[in-house]
């Protein structure tokens, strides 16, 4: 196959690691992974689901994170594709946050997206890595601790 022939299919390396972002996640599992989190019924239980889903989930991408995060101050579509992926990361937050203050249990001087901004922040991959490559944290403590964390300073009550 042709370099050509690939970006006619894909548009440019944008598209392209996009795809292979897209194809891995689906060859993971994630929707179904992702469809667990919000099968939470309270908002704070979905918390903690999305946390574990990133200590199980991360390990198994971390090769293309990488290689898109090393790359993308480099690369105008490597960035775009980063970009894309961590969007996505941010929506689930944010509707995690949503339920939990339409439940009431939002904590005081928070709002929905402050809290899914610090969610989402404390999750990212290099929090991840650096508590579990460098700290060595098993999965099971990153879940744990991290869920302790978010919950104790974002859900009242």
């Amino acid at each position: 196959m042709s370099r050509q022939a690939v970006y006619l299919h894909f548009g440019d390396r944008s598209g392209l690691l996009t795809a292979l972002v897209e194809h891995m996640d689906e060859k993971l599992g994630l929707e179904e992974l992702a469809a667990h989190v919000f099968d939470a019924l309270p908002g704070a239980e979905a918390l903690d689901r999305m946390v574990e889903l990133h200590a199980i989930y991360s390990p198994k991408v971390e090769s293309v994170v990488r290689v898109l995060q090393a790359a993308q101050f480099e690369d105008d579509a490597l960035a775009a594709a980063w970009r894309n992926r961590v969007h996505g990361r941010r929506a689930v937050h944010r509707a995690i946050m949503e339920r939990i203050a339409e439940e009431g249990r939002l904590a005081k001087g928070w709002t929905v997206d402050t809290a899914a901004d610090i969610s989402y922040s404390i999750t990212l991959p290099e929090m991840w890595r650096e508590l579990t490559e460098q700290r060595g944290w098993t999965a099971k403590q990153y879940a744990q601790n991290i869920s302790t964390l978010l919950r104790n300073s974002l859900v009242a009550g």
